[in-house]
């Protein structure tokens, strides 16, 4: 492939650092807005489209585990749910301090908008698979039944798939690494001596991209 059809398709501008001011500001925004949409469809808007076309849904809507007196989290009824949201806002958080923070290339509002439609439309279609009975990671076995005694509870145990365990140790080890390479590299680049250099200190030492490993 020639490197004119490696730049086409290529939404970051690499080696230009021409200040976009507003595709950082329709990434923010976009990225922000996709949370309130994640919250809707984990609290009831996913079950109810669900529903609509014919599908049975993973958990019964009166299934009401939280209560930690927050609506905002209660809303979402089961502590998987919550934890779906918690990693679309750790996502998000995530990207919003790498373009504000790590990233100096240009990130024009086109690829800006791609890049949050991508993402979002990852992140719903994740929320919907889950939320269907036919494809919810909650009846895959086998299951750890963990004895949690918490006011906001209803429940004195919950029922966790390992498969649950497992994802979100993946997630946060992903992130933590995604996240410390990215620094790493931006302190390498900033080092005047190292202009021009391929990073390997840190992590970097254990793979050319090892972000993209994270």
């Amino acid at each position: 492939m020639s490197d004119s059809m490696q730049w086409k398709f290529d939404l970051i501008k690499r080696g230009d650092r021409t200040p976009t001011p507003w595709g950082t500001v329709t990434f923010i925004g976009l990225r922000t807005l996709d949370l309130p949409l994640q919250h809707a469809l984990l609290s009831g808007l996913g079950a109810t489209l669900i529903s609509k076309v014919g599908l049975a849904t993973a958990v019964p809507a009166s299934t009401a585990i939280l209560q930690t007196g927050i609506p905002l989290i209660d809303s979402l009824g089961h502590p998987t749910n919550a934890l779906l949201f918690l990693f679309a806002t750790g996502s998000t958080a995530k990207q919003v301090y790498w373009l504000t923070r790590l990233s100096k290339e240009s990130f024009p509002a086109r690829a800006a908008a791609t890049v949050s439609f991508f993402n979002t439309l990852v992140n719903s279609v994740n929320a919907l698979l889950f939320l269907t009975f036919a494809t919810t990671s909650l009846r895959s076995v086998p299951a750890l039944s963990i004895p949690i005694s918490l006011p906001f509870l209803s429940s004195s145990s919950v029922e966790v798939p390992l498969s649950t365990v497992v994802g979100t140790l993946m997630y946060v080890v992903g992130i933590t690494l995604e996240t410390v390479s990215e620094q790493q590299r931006k302190a390498f680049k900033d080092a005047p001596e190292n202009q021009g250099k391929v990073c390997k200190v840190g992590v970097w030492r254990w793979a050319r991209h090892i972000n993209y490993f994270g």
